[in-house]
């Protein structure tokens, strides 16, 4: 009814041990989270609601029946991946380092910065047409210079580049150059530590964030002392959703 208020809306769904649950969500709310689900399970969702502002009683809808959406984890293809370079990336090239070389393909090729300390960061276009959740980020070492490998390092993401470009210089403010980030509207999606000998990190990225390019910020090595730092492959697992 035009003059109906909603006060509350109740999700039935069944976990994955089988168990029921029941969530509650405000009438005012857009919005909810459901953790552990069985797709396979239909959801129900009733509204109590006033039917009139003047009204005493209050009453329940009938249940209408939900299904939950396909989630598929799948590999980012890193053919379709390019360099974006945006105002004080990391440049392609430094010295004989590629930084594409960290997402070729080959085990045996790596990227690297020449004697300049970190924090460095680049940006790279996932060459997604839709934006995508994100679900993991791994990063190999390369054993022969596994002394000055990435050690702490963050993953930002963004689904529109056009007004992502960012003033501040990491190195000399880093707090200064995230709340730029943020302000941009880059998400933080993941901040690590890599242990030193970890030749095939992977952490998983919780943010749900729908990005299309993905900033990289290498902060510092095992060997701070050391300006230079090497790392080898990059990859990164999403979410298709059906």
């Amino acid at each position: 009814l035009p003059l109906s208020e909603t006060l509350e809306s109740i999700v039935t769904y069944t976990d994955l041990d089988g168990k029921v649950h029941k969530i509650i969500v405000p009438g005012d709310s857009l919005q909810t989270g459901v953790k552990g689900f069985d797709r396979l399970v239909p959801f129900f969702i009733e509204t109590r609601y006033i039917p009139e502002p003047d009204a005493l009683d209050t009453y329940v809808s009938d249940a209408s029946k939900g299904v939950f959406p396909e989630v598929v984890p799948v590999s980012l293809n890193k053919s379709l991946w390019g360099l974006e370079l945006l105002s004080n990336d990391l440049p392609a090239q430094s010295g004989s380092f590629k930084l594409n070389s960290a997402w070729d393909g080959n085990p045996e090729t790596y990227a690297a910065t020449l004697g300049v300390p970190g924090p460095h960061h680049f940006t790279i276009d996932l060459g997604v047409s839709e934006a995508i959740q994100l679900s993991e980020f791994s990063w190999a070492g390369f054993p022969p210079f596994s002394k000055v490998e990435v050690k702490n390092y963050q993953v930002w993401g963004i689904a529109d580049i056009t007004n992502a470009e960012t003033a501040k210089l990491i190195t000399v403010d880093r707090l200064g150059w995230e709340a730029e980030m943020e302000s941009k509207g880059w998400v933080k999606l993941l901040e690590n530590t890599r242990e030193q000998g970890d030749e095939e990190h992977a952490s998983a990225i919780d943010h749900k964030a729908f990005v299309k390019f993905v900033r990289i910020v290498v902060i510092d090595s095992f060997s701070p002392q050391n300006p230079d730092i090497a790392w080898g492959e990059i990859g990164l697992k999403g979410f298709l959703i059906f």
